[in-house]
């Protein structure tokens, strides 16, 4: 018995979603914007930065965002017991950054976390906003933070430095040597965790798990980080486990984005939408759902936005019809990211309608010039990948039919 690494991936869906566009950090999200929690067990914030962040980032960059030198934050760090840093794996930028945030949401304004993260507004925005409803799990709101600053101590502070010495002494000993961060991601992805399973169930009975492993929106993001190793995978095989839960949010796959993306728009779903998949060679089913839509923040606004066709879904989103030239540029778009695809790629376009505001009635339906998009489409495709047209809205049981027909062929 194996784990099959060949899902077939059906892009659709509606994309609702209140995201927060910026360009720089003062436009970065606040919600409320309460006092941060006081770290007064520490003796100053900035040793509440060290501590929190030691091992994790490099010492040199926590001394730049406090304003001290790299001698005198390893200085700190060895006064309040910690083991001395010569380096920090690039693994912790990779896979924990999220619990890098949530460490500095209460200490760091925006400024400084940008600057101890690496991050440019734009990363931590889309972060924010697309990876597992961040923001919201932080309770919708970044706290008020003033700026961190180094301070030579004084004697209260060398006093209670000595505490939390004695404490950490106390506790965890002096012990230097320490396993690498995600050393078990290695171990898990070792040759000796990759010899097939014996199996002990007969049946091919579905026997699905959401893995300790399991990531929260596209696992095709990063080629080079595998959530799913094979190591791992063979372990859950051994325990007659068939298969993995592929956690994710509909929105996150749908192709809207790509042009949202293009144009700088507010569902921007970065720079790889509809690719990862097909560059992994995994068969795909596409479609057309709210491509021919686009959100443009109100702030931002081009004087003619304000006479295109427009839906508002509440006070907080309108969605704007895209011009006849701007569904042609994202045709060519859509066309040379399937193009480059090494697996299946089968296209759906409903003719009734590609998403929830766009049926007949409503103020932005168009399939005269959808029909622009799907023409300008066909041009670029490679001539093994079809269109096929389905006489159907997407939301339809009539379209739900051909998807499943479509995806029982892909795997034949």
């Amino acid at each position: 018995m194996s784990i099959t690494r060949n899902p077939v991936l059906f892009i659709c869906g509606i994309a609702f979603a209140l995201v927060l566009p910026a360009a720089k950090a003062a436009d970065l999200p606040l919600g409320p914007h309460p006092a941060a929690i006081e770290y007064a067990h520490f003796p100053t914030r900035a040793h509440a930065v060290v501590w929190r962040n030691w091992q994790c980032i490099p010492p040199a960059r926590i001394a730049r965002v406090i304003g001290a030198s790299a001698e005198q934050v390893h200085a700190m760090a060895g006064e309040m017991g910690l083991p001395r840093v010569a380096s920090v794996s690039p693994r912790i930028r990779q896979r924990a950054y999220i619990t890098l945030i949530r460490r500095n949401w209460h200490l760091l304004p925006y400024e400084q976390l940008l600057e101890l993260l690496d991050m440019t507004v734009e990363e931590l925005d889309f972060i924010l906003r697309e990876d597992d409803f961040l923001f919201v799990k932080l309770g919708h709101l970044k706290p008020r933070c003033e700026p961190v600053r180094y301070r030579p101590p004084d004697a209260a502070t060398r006093q209670r430095v000595e505490e939390i010495r004695e404490i950490t002494r106390k506790y965890f000993g002096d012990a230097t040597t320490i396993e690498p961060p995600f050393q078990f991601v290695q171990d898990l992805s070792s040759a000796a965790d990759r010899a097939a399973p014996s199996p002990r169930v007969s049946n091919d009975a579905p026997r699905y798990i959401y893995s300790y492993f399991g990531v929260f929106g596209d696992p095709l993001w990063d080629p080079q980080l595998d959530p799913y190793p094979d190591g791992l995978l063979m372990r859950l095989a051994r325990c007659d486990v068939n298969g993995v839960w592929l956690h994710v949010v509909l929105r996150d796959l749908a192709p809207g984005g790509v042009g949202e993306h293009h144009f700088g728009f507010m569902r921007d779903a970065g720079p790889k939408r509809l690719e990862s998949a097909g560059l992994a060679g995994i068969p795909q089913i596409i479609s057309t759902c709210s491509v021919n839509h686009m959100t443009p923040a109100k702030s931002r606004y081009k004087p003619e936005f304000h006479q295109r066709r427009k839906y508002d879904l509440d006070k907080y989103r309108t969605w704007l019809r895209l011009s006849p030239g701007q569904l042609d540029e994202v045709a060519t778009i859509f066309a040379a990211k399937l193009n480059r695809a090494t697996g299946p790629v089968k296209i759906l376009v409903p003719l009734r309608g590609w998403s929830s505001v766009d049926s007949p009635g409503n103020p932005t339906y168009d399939p005269a010039e959808d029909r622009g998009f799907v023409e300008a489409l066909k041009r670029e495709l490679r001539p093994e990948i079809v269109v096929r047209e389905v006489d159907a809205h997407m939301e339809e049981p009539a379209f739900a039919k051909v998807v499943i027909e479509v995806a029982r062929e892909i795997f034949v």
